[in-house]
């Protein structure tokens, strides 16, 4: 059987690797002319295929459009090798994405009832959910029941980033288009009302000029301004958008892109509109529609990550574990989870590869 590689699959939303990759060419093309320059030394590529903002242009976001653009086509593993050669000193890094495996399939060792009551998420299906059940109830309620948007709060290093992994499964599932700002990538980078905008639109694949608006002085009245530029664009679809805005409380996130979303949240849910949405945000503080969802986490407990190894045993093994494998396991990984220092994503691999080791072992010596 031929090996498969990352560079050569398709996907629709990003994962790990994609932006790291977007940062990767960011940080050595971040001027458009020499963006452009480049791109036209490489073979097969099709200059008017490249997604040019219409507003200014900010490198991070330029290539995470584009790389997400480019999956799953010989295009990409062409820029990639153009870019190792072009750039000697991070050559090494350029050829990490040639060189890897595809997670295409990983998870097979891992099946959800339903998206929503996912246990695991992400590539491979190696994200354990811990602590999370409010947050799959207030899902279904945008999901199932009519409701239209959602806040999420929590401490830092709550896991509220990881909410994206349980939209993302439930769009993927549903075939629902999903928008992604997860202001993360601006780094330390001021973020506004139209770097908010920019971001939603060209994941939107749609145009919209915000030059304009760059002079009105009082944010509110451009954040007003830019939420109806949005509206008069957003694409009308049978199909609910869903949008999420991740880590709006940030230190670097300006006061018009706050009072952005405070207006999008109550265009959305008390007015309909833009009609078929979903939006979803994480750290928002300001004022929320009375029927907004929240969910507030927790600090994760020993006891929400002895659950989740209770619910795992049940779902993979067809029946529950021993009191004495479930302290076990806890004991194993919860020793480790020293936060500060041990992160909850450390915390979540630890999990992760517990549950591919010994209970996937298990499930083998039943068959």
């Amino acid at each position: 059987m031929s090996t498969r590689f990352w560079i050569g699959e398709p996907a629709s939303q990003h994962d790990e690797e994609s932006e790291r990759l977007a940062v990767l060419l960011a940080e050595v093309l971040n001027v458009p002319a020499d963006v452009r320059a480049e791109l036209e030394l490489i073979p097969g590529l099709d200059m008017k295929e490249v997604p040019w903002p219409i507003n200014e242009f900010k490198a991070r976001i330029f290539w995470s459009t584009y790389v997400l653009d480019l999956r799953g086509s010989p295009t990409l593993k062409g820029l990639v090798e153009h870019m190792a050669t072009r750039f000697p000193p991070r050559m090494v890094e350029f050829r990490h994405f040639l060189q890897l495996r595809s997670v295409a399939g990983s998870s097979t060792w891992y099946e959800p009832p339903s998206p929503l009551e996912a246990q695991f998420v992400g590539s491979g299906a190696a994200q354990p959910m811990i602590n999370r059940r409010r947050l799959r109830d207030e899902l279904c309620k945008l999901h199932e029941e009519g409701y239209r948007t959602l806040n999420i709060t929590g401490a830092s290093e709550s896991g509220k980033s990881f909410s994206y992994q349980l939209v993302q499964a439930l769009a993927v599932e549903e075939e629902l288009p999903l928008v992604l700002v997860d202001i993360a990538e601006w780094g330390t980078e001021q973020f506004g009302a139209r770097d908010l905008v920019d971001r939603i639109t060209a994941q939107l694949k749609v145009g919209l000029d915000t030059s304009h608006l760059a002079t009105v002085p009082d944010p509110n009245t451009r954040a007003r301004l830019l939420m109806f530029a949005l509206r008069d664009v957003f694409p009308a679809s049978r199909k609910t958008h869903w949008i999420m805005i991740d880590g709006l409380d940030r230190a670097n996130v300006e006061s018009d892109a706050r009072a952005f979303v405070e207006k999008l949240l109550q265009s959305i849910d008390v007015n309909g509109q833009p009609a078929n949405v979903r939006l979803v945000v994480t750290g928002f503080k300001g004022k929320l529609p009375p029927l907004t969802c929240r969910d507030s986490i927790a600090a994760i407990t020993r006891t929400d990550v002895r659950e989740l190894f209770a619910q795992v045993a049940i779902s993979q093994l067809g029946q529950p574990a021993t009191a004495a494998e479930l302290d076990d396991w806890t004991d194993t990984v919860w020793a480790a989870y020293q936060p500060p220092e041990v992160t909850l994503t450390e915390l979540g691999a630890s999990i992760y590869g517990l549950v591919r080791d010994r209970i996937r072992t298990r499930i083998e010596q039943a068959v």
